[in-house]
């Protein structure tokens, strides 16, 4: 019979892993930051940051601004303007350093929910995996960063890397289950089409399980939430 792990050695290898991932998300993620000091804003999110800007000056959607798009991803840009004033930071710039924290917040979910992954449980596959989503969500970040599609990627990925560990009836902790709906709610609310995603992942689910209760999960407690919430405030 092999000789059991000490339980030392085996969370100082955990701790290990979680620092490299950190330290690789933040490199790649600031790289794309300071990037991003250099290219100028993509005329949808110019537009996305000018709306956030006017909303807290006290305009209004439909009255004083004309918005085809959902205004959630304008809404989300609103705390990110009124911070980035006391900061001394200029409104884009904001919206760019937001989205790359997002991004860190993204990767720091993938990696907790990927120890539930069978594949994912030995330290060297969940650092690989975690900083194969951060650098390629880096680079696309520093080239359009913010994005509605962009967003909705960062914030949904997570939830997708979760669906993985309800596939194989893995357990979950709760706290992170509801952080992970939570986080994508707004991913899949963006745009209505953004929805089918979460369709389609629960659909596989749900046929996987043959169960009834397999979408009355913590995590789409958030996502409801989130749904729910959201015409509401629309309509106020």
């Amino acid at each position: 019979p092999g000789t059991a792990p000490v339980r030392g050695e085996h969370a100082m290898t955990r701790r290990a892993a979680f620092v490299a991932i950190a330290l690789g998300a933040v490199a790649a993620f600031g790289v794309a930051c300071a990037y991003t000091r250099y290219v100028p804003l993509n005329p949808d999110i110019a537009w996305q940051v000018y709306i956030a800007v006017a909303l807290t000056r006290g305009a209004q959607l439909g009255r004083d601004l004309i918005e085809v798009n959902p205004p959630l991803a304008a809404w989300l840009d609103v705390p990110v303007v009124q911070l980035s004033a006391p900061l001394g930071l200029s409104p884009a710039f904001g919206h760019q350093l937001a989205t790359m924290f997002l991004g860190l917040w993204s990767v720091m979910l993938v990696s907790l929910a990927g120890r539930a992954v069978a594949v994912l449980r030995r330290s060297t596959a969940l650092v690989a995996f975690s900083l194969a989503c951060a650098i390629p969500l880096a680079l696309h970040g520093g080239l359009e960063v913010g994005q509605r599609e962009q967003m909705a990627i960062l914030l949904a990925l997570p939830y997708f890397v979760l669906l993985a560990a309800r596939l194989e009836a893995a357990p979950v902790s709760t706290r992170l289950a509801l952080a992970v709906g939570i986080s994508a709610g707004p991913a899949f609310a963006l745009k209505p089409f953004f929805v089918l995603p979460l369709a389609l992942g629960e659909l596989l689910l749900l046929l996987e399980h043959r169960s009834l209760r397999a979408p009355f999960r913590i995590e789409m407690v958030g996502i409801a939430a989130v749904f729910a919430a959201y015409p509401v405030a629309i309509l106020l």
